[in-house]
């Protein structure tokens, strides 16, 4: 066993493990790590783990980042679970979390209501997941699960297990987790997919008709989201950012923020955004998201050429303001910090609505990019380590 903050973690996993028990699949996992001063802890369940959350119980102190990814659906009491990772979220700190969404699950909780049915007399697991992979194997075209692409009859046992024979399993919608986040919990809340940022809870871009666009705008955000879960029709899961207080997301208005390109969006370089501009004077850009069929449509503004030219993941925007002033005439001779941020938030906006452009201050190193993470995310098990001769 590792000592240790990291020994320390992995006690954590063993005792919840041992107060809430396994079921089919995988267990849970806690990992940890110090970057840039801050303490991560990252908890995640396979659906078939039912866990009684118990930190505050083990006096591991606080973390600046708690991401808890499929477990609270799964728990008898989500808000307790809740609570208790929020006792030993940091003064300041941020949790990360993902529950199921349950319009987009309504072909999934058709084959669990099925499954109750036909399994109702099944003598152990074995029987239960088989009489499932021939109900799925006999699913018509028609059926909700085929129609939004769901994984065939001879996917791994725990998957399917996961999704149809879960004995504890329970989705929300938007409204329901505004109740419950903002409302009950008091937190301020945030929804952002992992993989496509706050695009699936955008009116817009779905919604083309102008007029019917400005009723639906008029509303409050959570409504405006809500709409959009119930045109969307498919948003399966929820991912959210939830902080005690408010006020925490990095801001534009802090100069010494240096904004760069993210997930997806990664390859985009700001010069030769810049050099479309200047070959395309006053035309729009086009700019697939690689992770979605949704098209982002910038409109350049009177200084983005500049503005994009310095844009390089490392200058901060104080910095690129100073040199795209350079490249104006005069010098950019009165032309203030206040006139070309304003040029530059409508660009900032459209990107960072898809998780495809953050702020990091200056101080902070170079986030490590997403194959990065995964490469480094990858490390043996001290658990495994233990049966090693």
């Amino acid at each position: 066993m590792p000592t240790g903050r990291r020994g320390q973690l992995w006690a954590l996993i063993l005792a919840l493990l041992a107060l809430g028990g396994t079921a089919y699949a995988n267990s849970a996992s806690l990992s940890f790590k110090n970057a840039n001063g801050c303490v991560y802890a990252a908890l995640t369940a396979s659906a078939a783990t039912s866990i009684n959350v118990a930190a505050a119980t083990l006096d591991l102190g606080e973390f600046d980042y708690i991401s808890c990814t499929g477990v609270l659906h799964h728990l008898q009491d989500p808000e307790d679970g809740l609570n208790k990772l929020r006792s030993v979220l940091a003064p300041g700190g941020v949790l990360g979390i993902m529950v199921y969404g349950r319009y987009g699950r309504t072909g999934i909780y058709q084959i669990q209501d099925l499954m109750r049915i036909v399994n109702r007399n099944a003598p152990g697991m074995q029987e239960s997941l088989a009489n499932t992979k021939a109900m799925l194997a006999c699913l018509p075209p028609s059926h909700r699960w085929k129609e939004t692409g769901g994984f065939a009859h001879d996917a791994p046992d725990a998957e399917l297990y996961d999704f149809f024979l879960h004995s504890q399993d329970r989705a929300y919608t938007v409204p329901e987790l505004y109740d419950w986040i903002q409302e009950k919990c008091k937190l301020h809340m945030q929804l952002s997919r992992l993989d496509f940022g706050r695009l699936p809870y955008t009116p817009e871009c779905y919604i083309k008709d102008p007029a019917l666009l400005q009723i639906i705008k008029a509303l409050p955000l959570a409504e405006q989201q809500a709409v959009a879960e119930l045109i969307a029709g498919n948003i399966d899961r929820h991912c959210f950012y939830a902080t005690q207080s408010g006020g925490t997301a990095a801001s534009l208005d802090e100069l010494d923020n240096v904004p760069f390109f993210f997930l997806g969006f990664e390859s985009i370089k700001g010069r030769e955004l810049s050099e479309h501009m200047r070959q395309n004077p006053g035309q729009q850009l086009l700019i697939k998201d690689p992770r979605t069929t949704i098209t982002l449509v910038l409109a350049p503004g009177k200084y983005s050429e500049q503005l994009l030219r310095y844009l390089d993941g490392e200058r901060s925007l104080r910095e690129i303001f100073r040199l795209a002033r350079k490249d104006m005439p005069s010098g950019g001779a009165g032309v203030t910090d206040d006139q070309l941020l304003e040029d530059f938030r409508p660009i900032f906006n459209l990107f960072n609505l898809a998780e495809g452009m953050l702020l990091r201050h200056k101080s902070v190193g170079r986030f490590p990019a997403i194959a990065e993470l995964q490469s480094s995310a990858i490390q043996p098990s001290p658990l495994s380590d233990q049966r090693k001769p």
